[in-house]
């Protein structure tokens, strides 16, 4: 396998093993990020949702909630389209990555079954690297900008009259240590996206780019096989075998 895939595929798996919902990562790992983490979101979600109830005197207060409960688990970095609101949804990330594991886990395993790049020479091949390089690095300067936008974030509480949390939420007793207990609750949440999105959104980036390379290099082996004139039916029959069959594989 080139080593562009392999670096390409290196980042996601790093993050996706770092955020504990792999089979195969460390089990304290797993039982932080899905027995502890996981009920804490879904708790701290409903707050944020509930919160609704407590603030609704006035168009601003349903804004300040609604915003908290369409923005929770969300990064948007400095330079998308702001009209692309949803970036990461770290409820429905995280939950596809747990109940879908098993099958992400398969799909890493078969990358091995793929063309090599250099199946039609190195000119071509380096062509198709650079491609899976751009891939690469488009999702790290979303992964880093995600990273500031997240330290800008966390300051919100600090520069913002009115909020006391990043996010608003429903804080059920006025008391100190629970808005500082919500506060580090919401920060460790926003960490564990920036993850999710190393290992889901850029999963999916990277793994688009290289089904697209795979189809090139199907066409390319049957535009070979068109124009070579010395072409024999038995070669014609073993190569479409051989096409078939991975364009089967590709599909599955």
């Amino acid at each position: 396998m080139p080593q562009a895939q392999k670096d390409a595929f290196y980042f996601v798996i790093d993050c996706y093993n770092k955020s504990g919902l792999r089979k195969t990562s460390p089990n304290l790992r797993k039982l932080v990020s899905i027995y502890l983490l996981l009920p804490l979101l879904f708790i701290l979600y409903s707050m944020i949702i509930i919160n609704i109830r407590y603030k609704n005197a006035n168009i601003f207060e349903i804004a300040e909630v609604f915003e908290a409960v369409s923005t929770f688990g969300q990064v948007q970095p400095p330079f998308n389209d702001p009209k692309n609101l949803k970036i990461l949804q770290l409820v429905a990330r995280k939950s596809l990555l747990l109940l879908h594991r098993s099958l992400f886990e398969e799909i890493i395993q078969d990358r091995s079954h793929f063309w090599s790049y250099d199946s039609f020479g190195g000119k071509i091949g380096d062509k198709y690297r650079q491609e899976m390089q751009f891939s690469v690095s488009l999702i790290k300067k979303m992964w880093y900008a995600s990273v500031w936008s997240l330290v800008f974030h966390f300051c919100t509480p600090f520069f913002v009259t009115n909020a006391v949390l990043p996010d608003a939420c429903w804080i059920p007793v006025d008391s100190k240590c629970l808005v500082i207990f919500l506060y580090a609750l919401e920060m460790v949440f926003y960490i564990e996206v920036i993850f999710l999105l190393g290992s889901f959104d850029a999963f999916f980036l990277c793994m688009c780019t290289e089904l697209k390379i795979q189809f090139n290099l199907l066409n390319r082996t049957l535009d070979k096989l068109q124009t070579n004139p010395e072409t024999t039916d038995e070669m014609w029959l073993k190569t479409l075998k051989k096409c078939s069959r991975h364009h089967c594989f590709i599909l599955k």
